[in-house]
């Protein structure tokens, strides 16, 4: 009861700063009482004012998003999320509106803190009634998440990220969606395309409405034709854009290092479409830092030299790590394949033949009202990430 009556009073202090012109004072003290509330709280009393408690974490992080100075909104809410989740990989609605609040305040390294390539689990958020799984905290917690880590330049994981939003079930398709098909497609160039195919258990939206409504690759045909279009523009998709050039130019350089040992340097600006020397020495230094290209320059002669680092680096602990993890993901794939198959869209679609259903691994059917983001509540299982293998443009 003593801790319901803490959350009502800061509940009533973030509705008070409504029309309030200075509000850096009443902050302050919200800030005093979370910290407060937050030292007493744990995962077991927390429980039953676990509503309450979400509803006024998402309120003070609305309001600090709304502030120029939000720094100080980053450690009250990590901290809250951590009461509810402690060291588990599960997902609520406050982390969507952490990521944000860490691009905001550029707070890369706490915003990653929480991010977790293999969460699958969802918080229950509701403290009566059956539970209800809230697909929009899944969307947001993967979106924003990619968002995150692509401002602190982790393309791989961001790729990650973004797949797994594209895989989440969906009847229609969201902004959110649409933005992170996008993105997913200009990270995979600026990493070399590593996705070449996206996997079959896409969203069934993704030709329908998706791929119609992106105009990217007429953005990437102007900034190809103009060394000054959309330059140094914060914010928007051009900085991908303007990666994914660059990529291209790298790529062009190692292509003319795997054909040839010795070449004339300027074979290799003609070769690799370069606009002169000082454009190719930039990225072939990029290159060499990189670890990726080894070049020695003659300039008497005129000449280059290209090699290859040896990168291999196996021994007994990394292959014993290898062999374990595949004895994990086998022991983790026969238990998902079980759960699959009690579930009851597979026994309808077999006929009602399958495998016997218990209590434990059939999920709820409950929906919840998805408020036109077209996200279905009917297959939070299958919401891993698949294997990568690949993307087809």
């Amino acid at each position: 009861m003593e801790f319901a009556e803490r959350i009502q009073e800061i509940e009533s202090e973030i509705a008070a700063l409504n029309g309030i012109a200075e509000k850096s004072e009443r902050l302050r003290r919200i800030g005093g009482l979370v910290n407060a509330l937050l030292s007493r709280l744990n995962g077991e009393n927390v429980t039953p004012i676990i509503e309450a408690y979400v509803r006024t974490f998402q309120n003070l992080a609305t309001v600090f998003l709304a502030e120029t100075n939000a720094s100080t909104g980053v450690p009250l809410l990590r901290d809250a999320i951590q009461v509810i989740v402690g060291d588990g990989k599960i997902i609520t609605s406050l982390h969507g509106r952490f990521f944000e609040l860490c691009i905001k305040t550029r707070d890369f390294e706490v915003g990653q803190s929480l991010i977790h390539d293999d969460a699958r689990e969802l918080l229950k958020e509701k403290t009566s009634g059956t539970p209800e799984y809230d697909v929009k905290s899944v969307l947001f917690y993967f979106f924003h998440a990619g968002n995150l880590l692509c401002q602190a330049e982790q393309f791989e994981r961001a790729l990650r990220m973004y797949m797994s939003v594209l895989v989440l079930p969906s009847t229609s398709v969201s902004p959110y969606v649409l933005e992170a098909y996008k993105k997913f497609v200009l990270i995979n160039l600026i990493l070399g395309s590593p996705v070449k195919e996206l996997p079959s258990n896409m969203s069934c939206g993704l030709e329908r409405a998706i791929r119609p409504k992106c105009s990217e690759y007429d953005e990437l045909a102007k900034i190809c034709r103009s060394t000054s279009y959309g330059k140094n523009v914060p914010g928007n998709v051009i900085n991908y854009l303007n990666s994914v050039v660059k990529r291209v130019r790298y790529d062009a350089v190692m292509r003319v290092a795997e054909a040839f040992k010795v070449i004339k340097f300027e074979d290799v600006i003609r070769r690799a479409f370069l606009k002169d020397e000082k454009e190719a020495q930039e990225l072939i230094q990029d290159l060499v830092e990189a670890k990726r290209l080894l070049a020695v320059i003659d300039k008497t002669a005129g000449f280059i030299r290209f090699e290859f680092p040896d990168n291999t680096n196996v021994n007994a602990e990394s292959l014993g790590q290898c062999a374990q993890n595949i004895s994990e993901l086998k022991v983790q794939v026969g238990k998902y394949d079980d759960i699959a198959r009690s579930h009851k869209y597979y026994v309808l679609k077999q006929g009602g033949h399958s495998t016997p259903a218990t209590a434990s691994n059939v999920p709820s059917t409950s929906t919840n009202d998805d408020e036109g983001f077209g996200q279905v509540a009917q297959a939070l299982l299958p919401i891993r990430p698949p294997p990568p293998p690949g993307f087809r443009q």
